[in-house]
């Protein structure tokens, strides 16, 4: 077999061994971002399980205020209301993302109307 052959094989082992050598760390680098993904998703599951209950509290919250059936002074359920519809937007949001479903932004105000 003459020189430059043998040379040319020599290369194309040692390119070889680099693509695999390449291939093999990005297969561990998607295998390691696959694990952080699945725990992130559980983490973020579990935050949105956290955040509908609050929900479901704050509108109950609210719900009994404007009954009175909540005997508070001073109490407005106004802002309870607004928190409750937010937190609603967010948990919302963060469920059609998971769905892959495209949404608009809502626009959420952050100031309070209404006086005390």
């Amino acid at each position: 077999m003459p020189p430059e052959f043998k040379r040319n094989r020599a290369i194309d082992t040692v390119v070889q061994s680099r693509r695999e050598t390449v291939l093999e760390r990005l297969r561990t680098a998607v295998d390691t971002l696959d694990r952080e993904n699945r725990a992130l998703q559980e983490n973020a599951a579990e935050f949105q399980d956290v955040l509908g209950e609050l929900r479901a509290g704050l509108e109950d919250l609210a719900e009994s205020t404007d009954d009175c059936r909540l005997n508070l002074s001073a109490i407005d359920a106004a802002p309870l209301g607004r928190a409750a519809r937010r937190l609603g937007v967010i948990a919302d949001g963060w469920l059609e993302r998971d769905r892959g479903t495209p949404r608009a932004r809502p626009s959420v105000r952050s100031g309070a109307s209404g006086g005390r």
